[in-house]
């Protein structure tokens, strides 16, 4: 009787835990423009960033706030530019990369998306990536032929600074060295103090200023991203010391080329985001794909996105939600390339298999 009694509370405990992290799935899509960047906050719901387009047809910095069904819960513009990256707070608010009037910025803002401070990058240009994680506890961003190392409040605590290069992604790795790329195609290790400890040349692979992403592998080295040098999607290996692994190119017979532009490791896989294209110089965009690959970079499965039918679809950004499904955000258009073309932002979510469940 007693063993029973414990099985019954053992499994109204486990189904008690299912219903606490619900999986919800949807898609939608807001107003003109592009999101490059999707986050889920720590208390719940989700942060997007990216460029709207207004009645004229400039771009603008925007930041929205989402609830976990997709629902806005806010939404603001802060001048002509755009979002890039985001890093979630745990005080409910974020930092944002971006640009504003031509200025790249580090910008930290409250739950409210009000602007608590703001750092000017550059006296002018327009260059600025995505907000890298140190494990001081601080954080890492590049411009141009430099990386900071800045405090939760916008102070500079490090400078590293490379005459000739045009820095993108930085990671810190496990060994505290720093690892980034630029529009070359060049991948930089650096130790602590900002001395090269190598230099890898990709071009081989990888088209000029098609290297989009960068993410310390699973099993040791650097996991790569982006459009190869057969405008085909493309992820890559390479060990510590900077030689290639392996190398990846993705397709199918619908559509030959494409774009990888997000990678997120998992325990031991990798979840890649991007889209399909045709065309002759490979930048149709057709389709929003997510793949889960392996350590081999072998594909598990793979899936397509579409919003309505649209012609044009395409994600910038993917990452593993608590609840253990996915969220990616990009664009959507109604029209072929080279027609009167407008962008949609789109931001979709999905289970552990990358469907999107209809509510019974």
């Amino acid at each position: 009787m007693k063993r029973y009694l414990y099985l019954f509370v053992l499994v109204s405990f486990i189904s008690g835990c299912r219903k606490g992290v619900e999986m919800k799935t949807w898609e939608r899509v807001y107003d003109k423009g592009i999101l490059f960047c999707v986050r889920e906050k720590e208390e719940g719901g989700y942060w997007i960033t990216g460029m709207k387009i207004d009645e004229e047809g400039n771009g603008r910095f925007y930041l929205a706030s989402l609830d976990a069904d997709g629902e806005i819960i806010w939404e603001s513009e802060y001048g002509e530019g755009y979002g890039v990256d985001i890093e979630p707070l745990e005080d409910g608010g974020c930092l944002v990369s971006c640009v504003i009037r031509d200025l790249a910025c580090i910008c930290r803002m409250n739950e409210e998306g009000a602007i608590l401070w703001k750092k000017n990058l550059l006296e002018e240009g327009d260059a600025v990536f995505f907000i890298g994680r140190a494990s001081d506890g601080n954080y890492l961003i590049t411009f141009r032929d430099s990386i900071l190392k800045f405090d939760i409040n916008g102070n500079i605590l490090q400078k590293w600074k490379r005459t000739g290069y045009s820095f993108g992604i930085v990671i810190e790795d496990a060994d505290g060295n720093l690892v980034t790329v630029d529009d070359d195609e060049w991948v930089v290790k650096m130790d602590p103090a900002g001395n090269i400890l190598w230099e890898k040349d990709l071009d081989d692979w990888f088209g000029y200023e098609d290297l989009w992403e960068l993410k310390e592998a699973i099993d040791g080295g650097y996991i790569l991203g982006g459009r190869g040098d057969d405008k085909k999607m493309c992820v890559l290996k390479l060990d510590k010391n900077g030689n290639v692994v392996w190398v990846r190119h993705y397709e199918d017979d619908k559509y030959e080329y494409g774009m990888v532009g997000s990678i997120q490791p998992e325990e031991d896989e990798y979840i890649v985001a991007g889209f399909t294209a045709n065309g002759e110089d490979g930048w149709d965009v057709k389709e929003g794909v997510l793949m889960k690959i392996d350590t081999y970079g072998n594909t598990v499965w793979e899936k397509r996105y579409s919003y309505n039918g649209n012609p044009r679809n395409g994600f910038f950004y993917v990452e593993k939600t608590r609840d253990g499904g996915y969220i990616m955000a990009g664009w959507t258009s109604e029209v072929e390339r080279g027609e009167d073309e407008t962008f949609s932002m789109w931001v979709v979510k999905v289970n552990e298999e990358g469907e999107i469940v209809e509510e019974e």
